[in-house]
Protein backbone atom coordinates (compact mmCIF):
# COMPACT_ATOMS: atom_id res chain seq x y z
CA UNK A 1 0.00 0.00 0.00
CA UNK A 2 2.56 2.54 -1.12
CA UNK A 3 5.01 1.73 1.66
CA UNK A 4 2.23 1.93 4.26
CA UNK A 5 1.78 5.69 3.99
CA UNK A 6 -1.82 5.67 2.80
CA UNK A 7 -3.91 6.57 5.81
CA UNK A 8 -7.55 6.22 6.72
CA UNK A 9 -10.21 7.95 8.76
CA UNK A 10 -12.38 5.70 10.91
CA UNK A 11 -15.98 6.75 11.55
CA UNK A 12 -17.55 5.61 14.82
CA UNK A 13 -21.01 6.21 16.22
CA UNK A 14 -22.02 6.13 19.85
CA UNK A 15 -24.21 3.14 20.71
CA UNK A 16 -27.67 3.44 22.25
CA UNK A 17 -26.12 2.68 25.64
CA UNK A 18 -24.07 5.86 25.23
CA UNK A 19 -20.85 4.55 26.73
CA UNK A 20 -19.48 2.66 23.71
CA UNK A 21 -18.80 3.36 20.07
CA UNK A 22 -19.28 1.07 17.10
CA UNK A 23 -17.22 1.30 13.93
CA UNK A 24 -19.30 2.28 10.91
CA UNK A 25 -16.83 3.05 8.15
CA UNK A 26 -13.17 3.11 7.15
CA UNK A 27 -12.74 6.12 4.88
CA UNK A 28 -9.92 6.17 2.34
CA UNK A 29 -9.37 8.15 -0.83
CA UNK A 30 -10.59 6.28 -3.88
CA UNK A 31 -7.71 7.36 -6.11
CA UNK A 32 -4.96 5.83 -3.92
CA UNK A 33 -1.36 6.22 -5.02
CA UNK A 34 1.09 8.86 -3.87
CA UNK A 35 -1.59 11.60 -3.79
CA UNK A 36 -3.17 9.75 -0.88
CA UNK A 37 -0.02 9.53 1.23
CA UNK A 38 -0.73 10.14 4.88
CA UNK A 39 -4.44 10.65 4.21
CA UNK A 40 -6.07 11.82 7.42
CA UNK A 41 -3.13 13.83 8.68
CA UNK A 42 -5.52 16.74 9.11
CA UNK A 43 -9.31 16.87 9.11
CA UNK A 44 -12.16 19.24 9.81
CA UNK A 45 -15.89 18.55 10.17
CA UNK A 46 -18.70 21.07 9.76
CA UNK A 47 -22.15 19.53 10.05
CA UNK A 48 -22.50 16.82 7.41
CA UNK A 49 -19.31 17.77 5.58
CA UNK A 50 -15.76 16.65 6.31
CA UNK A 51 -12.46 17.78 4.79
CA UNK A 52 -9.51 15.37 5.00
CA UNK A 53 -5.98 16.37 4.07
CA UNK A 54 -2.97 14.44 2.85
CA UNK A 55 0.20 15.62 4.51
CA UNK A 56 2.56 15.51 1.56
CA UNK A 57 5.33 17.84 0.47
CA UNK A 58 4.15 17.81 -3.15
CA UNK A 59 0.96 16.67 -4.89
CA UNK A 60 -1.04 17.08 -1.67
CA UNK A 61 -4.81 17.22 -1.84
CA UNK A 62 -7.79 17.89 0.39
CA UNK A 63 -10.77 15.58 -0.01
CA UNK A 64 -14.31 16.70 0.79
CA UNK A 65 -16.85 14.12 2.00
CA UNK A 66 -20.58 14.45 2.70
CA UNK A 67 -22.50 12.32 5.19
CA UNK A 68 -25.55 10.77 3.54
CA UNK A 69 -28.84 9.73 5.16
CA UNK A 70 -27.50 6.19 5.71
CA UNK A 71 -24.56 7.50 7.82
CA UNK A 72 -22.05 6.84 5.03
CA UNK A 73 -19.35 9.39 4.15
CA UNK A 74 -19.08 9.82 0.36
CA UNK A 75 -16.44 11.81 -1.50
CA UNK A 76 -17.94 14.85 -3.20
CA UNK A 77 -14.82 16.81 -4.18
CA UNK A 78 -11.04 16.77 -4.33
CA UNK A 79 -9.06 20.00 -4.06
CA UNK A 80 -5.55 20.10 -5.53
CA UNK A 81 -2.85 22.56 -4.52
CA UNK A 82 -2.97 25.60 -6.83
CA UNK A 83 0.67 25.03 -7.88
CA UNK A 84 3.76 22.99 -7.04
CA UNK A 85 5.01 26.00 -5.05
CA UNK A 86 2.34 25.23 -2.45
CA UNK A 87 4.40 22.67 -0.52
CA UNK A 88 2.67 20.79 2.27
CA UNK A 89 -0.70 22.01 1.00
CA UNK A 90 -3.30 21.10 3.63
CA UNK A 91 -1.00 21.32 6.65
CA UNK A 92 -4.03 22.81 8.40
CA UNK A 93 -7.58 22.83 7.09
CA UNK A 94 -10.85 24.25 8.37
CA UNK A 95 -14.38 23.94 6.99
CA UNK A 96 -16.65 26.95 7.46
CA UNK A 97 -20.00 26.48 5.74
CA UNK A 98 -19.34 26.33 1.99
CA UNK A 99 -15.77 27.58 2.42
CA UNK A 100 -12.59 25.65 3.01
CA UNK A 101 -9.51 27.27 4.53
CA UNK A 102 -6.27 25.57 3.51
CA UNK A 103 -2.80 26.44 4.74
CA UNK A 104 0.45 25.59 3.01
CA UNK A 105 4.15 26.37 3.09
CA UNK A 106 5.92 28.15 0.26
CA UNK A 107 9.15 27.28 -1.50
CA UNK A 108 10.96 29.84 0.64
CA UNK A 109 10.89 27.30 3.51
CA UNK A 110 13.41 25.17 1.62
CA UNK A 111 15.81 28.08 1.27
CA UNK A 112 15.53 29.56 4.75
CA UNK A 113 15.28 26.87 7.39
CA UNK A 114 15.66 29.38 10.24
CA UNK A 115 12.47 31.20 9.32
CA UNK A 116 9.22 30.66 11.14
CA UNK A 117 6.54 28.73 9.32
CA UNK A 118 4.01 31.11 7.81
CA UNK A 119 0.68 29.66 6.73
CA UNK A 120 -1.13 31.37 3.91
CA UNK A 121 -4.88 30.83 3.95
CA UNK A 122 -6.88 30.50 0.79
CA UNK A 123 -10.65 30.32 0.41
CA UNK A 124 -11.87 27.54 -1.86
CA UNK A 125 -15.44 26.57 -2.75
CA UNK A 126 -16.54 23.06 -3.65
CA UNK A 127 -20.28 23.44 -4.29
Amino acid sequence: ENDGKIGAVYYYKRTDEGDQYSSLQKIRPQDGGSSADEFGGELSVDGKFMAVGTYEQVNAKVYIFALDDDDIWKKVAKVDAPSKNHTYFGTDIELMGDNLLVSYWGDWMKRNEESFMVCVLRFLRWN
